[in-house]
């Protein structure tokens, strides 16, 4: 299952963190490949004492909706690498690239039509995501 969290601020910004959760055959929930259980701490905005800026951008994701290719700009210090994940919207894996900051072009040819998720992880452990529409 993919499990997306979306926080936001009175001033208007937002992000959004997805990552996949199975069921195993017995209904346990399988994280990252580790059966043991794990918790979901859920806090209060007051309990919160600071939320780190991320240490880059995703500057650009166009066109979208996309036929061919996909223009991803990387806003972040000039050497850094990352890993871009693109999944299909019920969080099953389709495509991952290792890039550096920059603008990429993205060949999304061999994609079915449908909604994905393009998710970006930094050196750091910082993530970004943004959605398009593959046609």
């Amino acid at each position: 299952y993919l499990l997306c969290l979306t926080v936001s601020d009175a001033a208007g910004c937002s992000d959004t963190y997805c990552d996949t959760l199975t069921v195993d055959s017995t209904g346990n929930i399988v994280y990252r490949g580790a059966t043991a259980g794990f918790v979901l701490n859920v806090l209060a905005p007051n309990q919160l004492t600071g939320v780190e800026e991320p240490s880059f951008e995703i500057g650009g994701l166009y066109p979208v909706p996309a036929r061919e290719q996909l223009t991803l700009s990387i806003e972040a210090n000039a050497g850094n690498r990352f890993t871009c994940f693109i999944r299909s919207i019920d969080g099953r894996l389709q495509m991952t690239s290792n890039l550096t900051s920059g603008s990429h072009v993205i060949d999304i040819a061999n994609l079915a039509a449908g909604v994905y998720l393009l998710q970006v992880n930094g050196p750091d452990g910082s993530v970004q995501t943004k959605r398009f529409i593959k046609e």
